[in-house]
């Protein structure tokens, strides 16, 4: 009786220890999300709204730019990648030829690229074709984007107003959704020209151009402060039209385009579950409440997929 009564205490130890070890694998699970910089404050507010009913999981939101996202899946270092972009021809092969997998995208919110200037600027809009112009090297004047002879010279001081003066691109890091959006609907599929004014993040590249009299550049609609922000002309036929949540979210602003939830295949499990609560109603309203410039879902959008890129084909 004494052996099997110690029979009973070992075994109810090991099934004790068991049971234990479960529940610590059940509380460090991890979903992993990364990508685009852009987003990381949304999503992050997403996933912590999410986390309070999941207590045993944690949802782990990192950024390291756009093009991060895709190598995360196929490396198996995220189970989701957030894009500010539409993923391209490049990725979706990566993803097939790595894991025989369609890369499956999913648009979640609205974003707006804001072109911006000095406070002291006299431009008040650009058109698409005057942004091709400027950010492909066509022309690398503000006279000649119709500038007033002398109004930049008066913005910056000149003694002289009536010389020229030279237009100065301040740019993002390659690795910038912001870079592939202005390439796509702005400069067609070319390539920006190049600048040595580069910069790692939107709010630095912001202040560079506050100072700069001479200075153009882009960025989210959350990095504008201190910065004057161009209405943008889609073509000769329609008014320009300034950036905000609401142009955004119903894409009258010609640089509006979404942003996206990537997976490399279908999601499944808690991957699928969170895109859920994402799209939900209550998630979306997250989306619209937060002060980040990004807009939520137009209402008959819908959840609709984008297993390449056929879904951001602009507004």
């Amino acid at each position: 009786m004494r052996r099997r009564h110690w029979a009973f205490i070992v075994t109810g130890a090991l099934w004790a220890s068991l049971d234990s070890v479960r529940l610590a694998e059940a509380a460090e699970q991890t979903l992993r999300i990364v990508g685009a910089d852009r987003m990381v404050p949304v999503v992050r507010a997403l996933a912590s709204r999410f986390g309070e009913t999941r207590p045993g999981l944690n949802v782990d939101v990192g950024g390291g730019g756009s093009d991060a996202g895709v190598p995360a899946l196929v490396n198996d270092a995220a189970a989701i990648a957030m894009l500010a972009r539409p993923v391209t021809d490049t990725e979706i092969r990566y993803a097939h030829t790595a894991l025989n997998k369609h890369l499956v995208g999913i648009p979640v919110a609205v974003d707006g690229v804001a072109v911006i200037v000095a406070p002291g600027n006299p431009m008040e809009s650009l058109s698409l074709e005057q942004l091709t112009a400027i950010f492909s090297a066509k022309v690398e004047s503000w006279d000649d984007v119709g500038v007033p002879r002398g109004g930049m010279g008066r913005a910056r001081g000149d003694l002289h107003a009536d010389t020229t003066h030279p237009i100065r691109r301040h740019l993002p890091e390659r690795d910038s959704g912001s870079i592939h959006i202005i390439e796509r609907m702005a400069l067609r599929g070319k390539r920006l020209a190049q600048s040595t004014l580069i910069y790692p993040d939107a709010r630095s590249l912001a202040q560079a151009v506050a100072a700069d009299p001479l200075g153009i550049g882009f960025g989210g609609l959350a990095s504008v402060k201190g910065v004057k922000v161009l209405a943008v002309q889609r073509d000769a036929d329609t008014l320009a039209v300034a950036p905000s949540p609401a142009t955004v979210r119903d894409r009258t602003y010609p640089l509006a385009h979404y942003l996206y939830l990537y997976f490399a295949g279908p999601p499944t499990g808690e991957a699928k579950e969170f895109l859920t609560f994402v799209l939900s109603p209550q998630g979306q309203q997250i989306v619209g409440r937060l002060d980040s410039g990004v807009a939520a879902l137009p209402l008959s959008a819908g959840p609709a997929q984008d297993p390449s890129r056929g879904n951001d084909a602009g507004p």
